[in-house]
């Protein structure tokens, strides 16, 4: 579904040169909605660990500065799986 996602995406971006022309199946548009909401949730993961790295020590592993408070990070508020 992911792929789909991805590969409609693509077709956007590189297929269509009018938005007039633009036609998508209803599983091209289900599958891009869902492409972008894994994106997503994948990006926050990726600063949530980052902040988490920085609090442990890790200051240099991954430039961030939207951290919220380390106790919250530490109690694990921040992580939705």
């Amino acid at each position: 579904l992911q792929i789909l996602g991805l590969g409609t995406a693509l077709k956007i971006l590189f297929q269509v040169d009018d938005i007039a022309e633009l036609t998508l199946t209803r599983n091209e548009v289900i599958a891009l909605v869902n492409f972008v909401h894994k994106l997503s949730e994948s990006l926050n993961i990726v600063s949530t660990m980052g902040c988490t790295l920085r609090t442990i020590g890790y200051a240099d592993a991954i430039m961030t500065n939207h951290c919220p408070d380390t106790k919250s990070i530490l109690d694990g508020d921040s992580f939705r799986l």
